[in-house]
């Protein structure tokens, strides 16, 4: 069964938020912190990034039951545009688009791409002009 892929600023940062909270209550993170993560495209390498970011002796595994050019991240599934500029969205691109510049394509799924944007209105697209 396939799902669809997508990412989600704010869940990223709860989920960050919430373990921060819950090890600085109970003193758990230490230099021996070891985090599986399930599956390897957008969503799982960047959750992972993201978490090695914030704990940087934890020791990572990303696991697939797939190669990662059969993914739902291989390809056009990450496209997204911002149709309302808020600051999650914005906070999102800038995410990916650092994670487009520090690794390939072929390890991240994240690659800008050219193109056009069509809307049914008009101010929505003059913000993004």
């Amino acid at each position: 069964m396939k799902v669809g892929c997508g990412f989600d600023y704010y869940w990223r940062q709860s989920f960050l938020w919430t373990f921060t909270a819950h090890t600085q209550i109970t003193g758990i993170i230490s230099k021996n912190l070891r985090v599986a993560v399930v599956g390897q495209g957008v969503i799982g390498f960047s959750s992972a990034l993201a978490i090695k970011q914030n704990f940087p002796s934890a020791k990572i595994t990303l696991f697939s039951d797939r190669k990662f050019d059969e993914t739902c991240s291989f390809g056009p599934a990450g496209l997204f545009r911002l149709d309302n500029v808020a600051d999650r969205y914005q906070a999102s691109f800038e995410w990916f688009a650092e994670l487009e510049k520090k690794y390939s394509p072929e390890e991240t799924g994240v690659k800008l791409v050219s193109g056009h944007f069509q809307s049914d209105n008009k101010a929505l697209l003059d913000i993004q002009a």
